[in-house]
């Protein structure tokens, strides 16, 4: 997945989480159904398992449902694995980054409803 910003991965989470939390089938159309899963879980986050993650989301940058399988992992709360083409670590700083985004967009309603510009 390339590199995001903050309001655009709030942005999609928004707009897929809905679509993804009802229909499950998106997943029938994952690049990753035709390849061994132990690739997309990594053992260790260093020597051998950076080049095992580096694969795994090569097949992810690929895949038609990988802003889907992101969402997916990031609303689900799946901490192990690749997947949406993030690793854990990645995925941990996503959601650091989105909590900020929600913030900075809460402050500003707040403000906004002071009357302060």
């Amino acid at each position: 997945m390339k590199l995001l910003k903050d309001y655009q991965v709030l942005s999609l989470v928004r707009r897929l989480r809905p679509v993804i939390e009802k229909d499950h089938t998106w997943r029938n159309d994952a690049a990753c159904l035709e390849e061994d899963p132990e690739l997309f879980f990594p053992i260790g986050t260093t020597g051998p398992a950076i080049g095992q993650a580096q694969n795994a989301r090569e097949v992810c940058d690929g895949c038609d449902v990988e802003a889907k399988c992101l969402v997916w992992a990031l609303t689900q709360n799946i901490n192990e694995g690749v997947w949406g083409g993030t690793t854990e670590a990645e995925r941990r700083a996503l959601k650091r980054r989105m909590k900020r985004a929600r913030d900075t967009e809460d402050a500003t309603r707040k403000m906004e409803s002071l009357g302060v510009n």
